[in-house]
């Protein structure tokens, strides 16, 4: 039968199952005796020991340690900075509740060990020499926490990909369709990249219908803004087709016109998780056309277009500074 385990409360509810489970496996490497494990209901009654760590609305995080429920429980506050990876963090806090644990055990079976027999009387001549008391058992040191990984100090690529909604040729038109882009990201942020879309304005019969495929290249910046979330910008120009066509059943009328227009475009997006392969993405942005395209039945233009078309989007992007490989 295996000895009793030392069992983890752990407060963080936003804890990843793989972040726990690092803190776990570093508590059993530095418990001297048994494991550790994570606590999955009422704490039994053989375990060896009660972990509670829990995080502080200051930042800090705080560890209690006790062996015995009618006994004093013992506190340790560790401190991290900001930037420190999460997966670092919970090492070294696996490693912070085994080496109190150990050092607890270490101290109660010193309190309980039996007093060393009284020695036998020694004959008169000579008198015995003091036998000196054994040396103290060491203790093992709270191992530091371990410097963090750099956060992404090579440049690689960004894909993502999107749906996106937004007005259409006018105000009061809307549209929807997609858009995907690649781009090429420095260390400090800023990027270069490219996109693709493509977009759809739908219509009943007898209204303007109207079509988007275009394409754009232009520099971005990525910018964080807390543990969990960051900001890109990003500003392009580029190239996009428009195709409108109308058809009026009434009078078998039909009209189209296509061209090829310089576009402008700027965008926003939040990110979540910041510092993650594989994020989500909500942005919006504005697109504005360099020229108009006209569509005329029977010599009449149909409604002007509007100077610029807003943006939301919705997506997923995957981040190789990041991946595992």
């Amino acid at each position: 039968m295996g000895l009793p385990p030392v069992v983890v409360e752990i407060s963080a509810s936003d804890a990843s199952a793989e972040l726990r489970s690092t803190l776990v496996q570093a508590c059993s490497r530095a418990v001297q005796d048994g494991e550790c494990v994570e606590s999955e209901g009422p704490t039994p009654e053989s375990a060896a020991a009660v972990a509670i760590v829990s995080w502080q609305p200051d930042g800090t995080i705080r560890i209690e340690v006790g062996l015995r429920s009618d006994q004093p429980w013992h506190t340790r506050i560790l401190r991290f900075e900001p930037n420190e990876e999460p997966e670092e963090v919970f090492t070294a806090v696996g490693f912070a509740i085994g080496a109190l644990v150990g050092r607890l055990q270490q101290e109660e079976r010193e309190e309980t060990a039996e007093p060393p027999a009284a020695p036998e009387p020694a004959p008169p001549e000579p008198p015995p020499r003091p036998v000196p008391p054994p040396p103290p058992a060491a203790i093992a040191p709270v191992p530091p926490p371990r410097a963090p990984k750099p956060a992404a100090r090579t440049s690689s690529w960004i894909a993502s990909a999107a749906v996106l909604g937004g007005s259409g040729r006018a105000w009061s038109n809307w549209r929807v369709g997609a858009t995907a882009a690649l781009a090429w990201v420095h260390p400090t942020g800023v990027s270069l990249g490219a996109s693709g879309t493509y977009a759809v304005s739908p219509a009943p019969l007898g209204s303007l219908q109207v079509n988007w495929a275009g394409f754009g290249v232009g520099p971005g910046y990525e910018l964080g803004v807390g543990r969990w979330l960051s900001l890109a910008f990003v500003g392009e120009l580029g190239m996009e087709h428009h195709y409108a066509e109308i058809t009026l059943p009434e009078s078998r009328l039909h009209g189209h016109a296509s061209r090829w227009v310089g576009i402008g475009r700027l965008g926003a997006a939040l990110v979540f998780p910041a510092r993650s392969p594989v994020a989500a993405t909500f942005g919006v942005g504005a697109t504005a056309p360099f020229g108009v395209t006209e569509v005329r039945i029977a010599g009449a233009s149909q409604r002007s277009p509007a100077p610029a078309r807003t943006t939301a989007l919705l997506g997923i992007r995957y981040d190789a500074r990041y991946g595992r490989w």
